[in-house]
């Protein structure tokens, strides 16, 4: 399995364990914050890894053609 499907498969059960967790505690909860931002941080390391860069160039065509 490779990082990125074991990520999501993390993040998959930490929504499922944040559910639990709000609806026992409520969203205000320290554990279901806690749980959260394990979570935001799954989710950001899911981005990272699917994030492709721009080229310089392709920044520019952007802008012009009005894409951006």
């Amino acid at each position: 399995m490779d990082n990125a499907s074991l990520i999501l498969e993390q993040i998959s059960e930490l929504k499922n364990k944040l559910e639990t967790l709000v609806y026992l505690y409520g969203f205000s909860s320290p554990t279901v914050l806690k749980c959260s931002r394990e979570l935001d941080e799954l989710i950001y390391q899911i981005q990272l890894l699917n994030h492709v860069p721009l080229n310089r160039n392709d920044h520019k065509n952007r802008e012009i053609e009005g894409n951006y």
